[in-house]
């Protein structure tokens, strides 16, 4: 090979290699492999961390501070033995910072229920726990709580909604999203904070689970103090405020067990809870609007099993009680 063969292959090998050279890719310039993967890893638990806090975290969270609110203000009405003023109010003053009417409830009334229980407390392990365990950092922003029931909770359920803004800062990118976290709260877990008023007597809430009422049924019914569903009832939350109004959705009754609490027999009202501490149920149906004595139920000896108890014509159709009508009794006022 010559000299000019061998300088023009020298120059096409050199043309080659820096058009090669020249479409690499320059690896200072673009992220590596395993940089790329880092930030997708880190996308991923941000994700995946958003995810938790809308679906289970943030109603696990707002469940529990809510159970401990609503036992805290149950146990402020039975030390107190008066009425909450506003339970809506009063129940965000408690979830959100451990307080009824701006006083510490531990510290002024002796209830604990609320210390590191609070929901914003809550929010800070959550966060302390992000940072920690992902390097993950959120902000929290409460907007609003809110307790009520309603269709979809019936007369044995609460619930609790919460309108939060959440900030997640994974250094790569930010989430922002402002969403609401609804908890659910099964009332058999409280006190009838009614009784507690009314006769400072502490009932555990529990349901009737039957429709077709015996008279065996009934009398169980009244030993155990339970509840059915009454749409001219006061519900569980209007209970709070001694509001014996009707909830045409949540509305809850019981039998009032006269053996409890010493009732004589010829107090003028049925014997129903709202009926008889509100002093209404006037039974329009019957012209002289009288109660009545149900047979096998009603006794009429003070030692014996619901002494002098009785219902109005109302509430003896709803719970089938029609063929036990023993005797017309005292006239209501």
């Amino acid at each position: 090979m010559n000299k000019r063969a061998m300088f023009l292959t020298l120059i096409t090998v050199t043309l080659v290699v820096a058009v090669i050279a020249f479409f690499m890719p320059n690896y200072e310039s673009l992220p590596q492999v395993s940089r790329i993967m880092t930030v997708q890893t880190r996308i991923n638990k941000a994700n995946g961390l958003m995810e938790s806090l809308h679906t289970t975290l943030l109603k696990r969270a707002l469940t529990g501070s809510s159970y401990s609110a609503v036992k805290a203000l149950v146990s402020y009405v039975n030390d107190s033995g008066k009425p909450l003023s506003d339970v809506q109010a009063n129940f965000s003053e408690v979830v959100l910072f451990g307080t009824l009417n701006s006083q510490s409830l531990n510290e002024t009334y002796g209830i604990n229920n609320m210390v590191n229980n609070t929901f914003p407390e809550k929010l800070v392990m959550v966060q302390d726990l992000a940072a920690e365990e992902m390097m993950l950092y959120l902000n929290f922003t409460v907007n609003d709580v809110t307790i009520h029931q309603d269709n979809d909770t019936g007369f044995s359920q609460v619930a609790i909604d919460l309108n939060i803004t959440i900030n997640l800062d994974a250094g790569i990118a930010i989430w922002n999203t402002t969403s609401i976290i609804t908890g659910v709260l099964e009332l058999n877990r409280f006190y009838d904070p009614y009784y507690i008023i009314n006769e400072d007597y502490s009932n555990e809430i529990g349901f009737a689970n039957s429709t077709d009422w015996t008279v065996d049924l009934i009398n169980n019914h009244i030993l155990d103090i339970n509840y059915t569903f009454e749409t001219d009832a006061p519900s569980f939350l209007m209970r709070f405020e001694n509001n014996s109004n009707a909830s045409a959705c949540c509305g809850m009754e019981s039998f009032i067990n006269p053996n409890e609490f010493g009732f004589v027999s010829d107090d003028p009202w049925t014997y129903v809870d709202y009926c008889y501490y509100s002093k209404r149920c006037i039974d329009s149906t019957v012209g002289n609007k009288s109660l009545w004595n149900i047979t096998s139920v009603s006794s009429s000896q003070v030692a014996d099993d619901f002494y002098g108890f009785k219902l109005e014509i109302y509430h003896i159709t709803k719970y089938n009680l029609t063929d036990y009508m023993d005797k017309r009794v005292v006239s209501e006022p």
